[in-house]
């Protein structure tokens, strides 16, 4: 090869270093993870904080994963700051499709992940044996707004750690299509497992039910997946539609709830009021359409005294007392009571304060007791302490202001008068200097409205932050 030659080609490679690897770099679409909301209600797991367990798990399958590059969550919030949208952490509830498209374009990305902790548990077997679940999902918002939602369940008799692998796996199968072996293969989850189709109602089932299809109508499938291109639809009955964990923290939650109504019931006569719990559904109609919890069946009782409160049982009964139905004077006012009382089911308070008791000295030896011996009554025992301290004292300062923020979001969401909390906590400031005892209860279990109104201020003030933010591109 001649001098002139090797010229040529040494400018030929340079030019296509040059040019090509930018190229390449820039068709390989990103993901940035946004935030880790846990739903579970479980903060800490024997190797330590869950959602950091979670997150380094992820973290490590998505990297793995050639076609995607992936930006972690201290990065991402990096660039949130840099851009000055830092103010999306305190705002986060109120956050529309728009402002993550938005956010997209602003921080140079395709897509932005949310990863949702929907339930860890660990279920004694016999003796000391455990089974470990952990159910996540994964809202990814592209840059036109669009959003899809993944789901993945793991499960293992052995340890957590398999727990983690396994949904981490069937979470990033059915969002990149992986080709790699599915560690839940013959979980009812997972979308490798073999279906029978109904070619009459196009719907597929579990192969060992009571209600498979006649062998008429059938169809055969070796996966979830191949029944869902050929146009079929899982049965709801084989496949109940999660978004919230629905094996041990569900019966948790029931459990709780059917404690929580049998102590507001003992305290307080229901009232049977047709009328008022017609109105009340209605109100609450376009609320539930925006909950976070898609499965939970709301049902409203009136409570038959003048104090001024709510109450929403774990089980998704929301009482709701005459004292405070007469005070309120729009279906807004009404509207935001609803909402916080959802808010705290949905943000898994009273199972976040159940785990918190059990750790407790005072309760540890009954938990311990209940685990051993398997005694009902110790176990109502322990659900009996948590929820008549919630009845009796309510949630936590943070808890209550998690429940009006999520409260406003709804509202908002829902078309409403989200600003209505104003009159609404106005109305309790002039109780209280009238020394109307109706409210003491108000008092006694939540937050000055005074702080809860300048909290709720400051809420909106950070989504206008980030919308100003948004607008001027600074």
């Amino acid at each position: 090869m001649n001098r002139n030659s090797f010229r040529y080609w040494v400018w030929l490679i340079g030019l296509f270093i040059l040019f090509a690897v930018p190229t390449w770099g820039a068709s390989q679409p990103s993901m940035a993870l946004l935030a880790i909301n846990n739903y579970s209600g479980v903060d800490k797991v024997s190797g330590g904080k869950l959602v950091r367990l979670v997150d380094e798990e992820f973290a490590k399958a998505v990297k793995k994963q050639a076609e995607i590059r992936f930006i972690d969550e201290e990065a991402t919030a990096n660039l949130l700051k840099n851009k000055g949208l830092d103010s999306y952490y305190e705002a986060a509830n109120l956050c529309t499709n728009r402002d993550y498209s938005r956010m997209t374009t602003r921080i140079g990305v395709d897509q932005l992940a949310i990863l949702e902790i929907n339930g860890y548990s660990e279920i004694r077997r016999e003796k000391s044996k455990k089974a470990f679940q952990l159910l996540l999902g994964l809202r990814l918002i592209a840059k036109d707004g669009s959003e899809t939602y993944y789901s993945g369940e793991g499960f293992s008799e052995g340890k957590p750690e398999a727990a983690f692998t396994n949904s981490m796996t069937q979470l990033l199968s059915n969002c990149f299509g992986v080709g790699s072996t599915d560690f839940n293969a013959g979980n009812i989850r997972s979308f490798d497992a073999p279906v029978l189709g109904n070619r009459a109602s196009k719907v597929y089932h579990l192969l060992d039910t009571h209600h498979g299809p006649q062998e008429s109508v059938r169809e055969n499938f070796n996966s979830r997946t191949e029944a869902e291109q050929r146009g079929y639809r899982p049965c709801p009955i084989c496949f109940p539609d999660y978004k919230s964990f629905d094996y041990a923290d569900r019966a948790l939650e029931e459990s709780l709830g059917a404690e929580g109504c049998g102590t507001i019931e003992y305290y307080y006569r229901v009232e049977q009021n047709p009328q008022l719990i017609a109105w009340l559904e209605r109100v609450a109609a376009p609320l539930f359409k925006v909950s976070y919890r898609k499965n939970v069946d709301f049902k409203f009782r009136i409570l038959d005294t003048k104090e001024v409160n709510a109450f929403c049982s774990p089980n998704g009964y929301i009482y709701v007392t005459k004292g405070l139905i007469d005070i309120v004077e729009s279906d807004s006012e009404m509207a935001m009571v609803i909402a916080h009382e959802m808010g705290h089911l949905e943000k898994k308070h009273a199972v976040i304060r159940y785990r918190q008791a059990i750790t407790a000295a005072f309760l540890a030896s009954i938990f311990i007791a209940v685990n051993n011996n398997n005694n009902n009554n110790q176990a109502a025992n322990v659900l009996a302490v948590v929820m008549a301290e919630l009845v009796l004292r309510g949630y936590s300062r943070d808890q209550e202001n998690e429940a009006d923020e999520v409260a406003v979001a709804h509202l908002k969401q829902a078309g409403l008068d989200y600003r209505v909390y104003h009159t609404l906590m106005g109305r309790f400031i002039d109780m209280r200097q009238a020394k109307i005892t109706a409210i003491n209860k108000i008092f006694a279990t939540h937050p000055a409205p005074e702080k809860r109104i300048e909290n709720l201020d400051q809420f909106l003030q950070s989504y206008d932050k980030l919308q100003a933010q948004l607008d001027t591109g600074f």
